[in-house]
């Protein structure tokens, strides 16, 4: 079976038409929190959709994406920021070299639910500063019991019964606000930490894309230690 989370890139072109944007208020909304002379690292950034719109005002940082296909897309259009690079590689095995260890900004657009669930919060940790920032977000449906909705998990579940969930939203994959954010990164490094662990912060905006019935969400964590996972 192919593996689920790369078949974006199949026609990746498709996929990077199709695929809505991200509100710029989610956007300013970060950037507010985390600063413009932020250095990030956007985790699966597919075609670069949220990665361009961090750069537009002033982040620089480091783009991984896993497959090829998207990566060319996304390359293409940070071209012409200078203070971007990307690099083709899954999250869970990158390794930056040492160069590119620690970052401001550590954020994850509409792919965080395709990562590891054991290694995608301590490898988080590991690449962010002290006090530095985890920011998820995705586009996902506002109703989730739509005639639509049930209508296409019921081929999934006749066809492909054994086929994991397909994101936020879908039956079987845990909403929003039941993803653990950064609080086992927080809990797990509160104990070195001069002050006490932040609350996650969970909001939503209308989508960018043509489907009325979709919402952005964001959720924002701030990591208070920098000591790494095991130690």
């Amino acid at each position: 079976m192919r593996e689920q989370r790369l078949v974006f890139g199949e026609d990746a072109e498709l996929y990077d038409r199709a695929r809505p944007s991200y509100p710029a208020a989610l956007i300013d909304t970060v950037v507010s929190l985390v600063g413009e002379r932020t250095r990030a690292l956007d985790v699966g950034c597919g075609t670069g959709k949220a990665t361009v719109l961090l750069a537009e005002r002033g982040l620089s940082g480091v783009a991984v994406e896993p497959d090829r296909s998207m990566a060319a897309i996304a390359e293409r259009r940070l071209a012409r920021y200078a203070r971007w690079t990307l690099q083709v590689s899954d999250f869970e095995t990158w390794n930056p070299g040492l160069t590119e260890t620690v970052f401001d900004l550590v954020c994850c657009a509409q792919a965080w639910h395709w990562l590891d669930a054991r290694q995608r919060l301590p490898k988080a940790h590991d690449f962010l500063r002290s006090e530095g920032w985890l920011a998820l977000w995705w586009n996902r449906p506002a109703e989730d019991e739509s005639v639509i909705r049930s209508a296409l998990d019921e081929v999934y579940q006749r066809l492909a019964p054994g086929l994991p969930a397909r994101g936020i939203g879908s039956k079987g994959v845990p909403e929003l606000d039941t993803i653990p954010p950064a609080s086992d990164l927080l809990s797990r490094c509160s104990r070195r930490s001069s002050g006490p662990s932040s609350t996650p912060m969970t909001r939503g905006w209308p989508c960018c894309g043509r489907n009325p019935t979709t919402v952005c969400c964001l959720r924002i964590s701030r990591a208070l230690c920098s000591t790494p996972f095991g130690t």
